[in-house]
């Protein structure tokens, strides 16, 4: 056994001689990947020869194989220490059911006088998520997950006892807990189907990272923030003396596909007539910005309908005579001047034809 190890060790430093310049530029990683699985082989061609005669030598083998396995695996994204639960165990030796409580029963009545069935399932969400799996695959249109924030503040039992700031596997314990969920939670939902997680600053950033891996960077729809306080009583002491205080948690979209436009009742702010904002006019033959009020007043047509309405002219009258007038709306959402239309507010104004389009939908009526 000694003389193997030796071997070993001489196969390690014989890898590491051969590749000694190489690594030094580009993709260090990979270098570093790629001599470690020379070396993992080099080892691995002494025990095959070894086999035969060694009963160590196949077990060794057997973990060069995971060793290079573990060195050729995922470079990039989350890595965390995983962890199993009691209910983990329990599950490889149970089978979860329903039980149904008459006295709990939920009904909702609808117009036609009858009452469709819903259920709440009351229990580890582990064993409900794969009792649902079993029932549900693929058939769930939106799922809506309101985690433990693992704040460190007994908001976030694991194996039956909360895990606190001073638990050094706190992180990892929480990406394992959820990560076992999720995956289960994506094979529940319909191919258009749109899972929606809140969240807060204390695992955001591993969620996205957890998320990305199980749903695909691209799958990503929504980063919503909500307000959820003020900076007022003890947070207003906080900001006077210097902490940025927070006021806001997110919420994560994911669609269980790659078609990220998930609203179907389009949501934009809606001005009826015209937004005086878009205050400026792009002259391109002077290569300048003009006040859009003094485009209209120069232009002949404009100046006739609003003589004939009895209005002054101006931004707020525009909208009304919008509203009147089907010449002058035509006029206005015509390329010549949508397309050279932009809000007053500097290098960031888009134009109203632009906001026409990402809104596909017209502004007046």
């Amino acid at each position: 056994m000694k003389r193997l190890i030796a071997c070993m060790v001489a196969a390690f430093l014989a890898g590491g001689n051969a590749m000694e310049n190489e690594g030094k530029i580009g993709n260090l990683s990979k270098a570093r990947r790629e001599r470690l699985v020379a070396e993992v082989g080099a080892i691995r061609a002494y025990l095959e020869r070894s086999a035969g005669t060694d009963t160590n030598a196949t077990r060794l083998l057997e973990f060069a194989a995971e060793l290079e396995k573990e060195v050729r695996g995922k470079k990039y994204g989350l890595v965390f220490e995983e962890h199993r639960e009691r209910v983990d165990v329990e599950l490889e030796e149970n089978i979860p059911v329903l039980r149904e409580l008459k006295d709990r029963f939920l009904a909702t009545r609808n117009t036609k006088g009858t009452e469709p069935l819903n259920f709440l399932i009351e229990g580890d969400n582990l064993a409900a998520l794969k009792l649902l799996e079993k029932t549900h695959r693929g058939r769930i249109d939106l799922i809506y997950i309101d985690p433990p924030y693992n704040t460190g503040n007994k908001d976030f039992m694991y194996n039956d006892s909360y895990v606190d700031k001073a638990d050094t596997f706190r992180h990892s314990k929480w990406l394992s807990f959820m990560k076992k969920r999720l995956r289960i939670a994506k094979s529940l939902l319909k191919k258009d189907g749109v899972i929606f997680i809140s969240i807060d600053n204390n695992e955001g950033f591993q969620l996205k990272l957890l998320m990305d891996e199980i749903f695909g960077e691209e799958s990503f729809a929504a980063d919503l923030h909500i307000e959820t306080s003020a900076i007022a009583g003890p947070r207003r002491f906080a900001a006077v003396n210097g902490s940025v205080v927070k006021t806001t948690e997110f919420i994560f979209g994911y669609v269980n596909g790659s078609d990220t436009q998930i609203m179907r009742h389009p949501m934009h702010d809606f001005i009826p007539g015209f937004d005086t904002h878009y205050s400026l006019f792009y002259d391109s033959s002077r290569k300048t910005f003009v006040k859009f009020v003094d485009v209209l007043k120069n232009n002949k047509t404009v100046r006739e309908v609003f003589t004939r309405l009895k209005l002054p002219i101006s931004l707020r009258n525009l909208g009304k005579v919008l509203l009147i007038d089907d010449s002058i709306k035509s006029w206005l959402y015509s390329d010549a001047i949508a397309e050279n239309l932009y809000r007053e507010g500097g290098a960031a104004s888009i134009t109203l034809r632009q906001l026409q389009n990402l809104a596909g939908a017209r502004f007046c009526d």
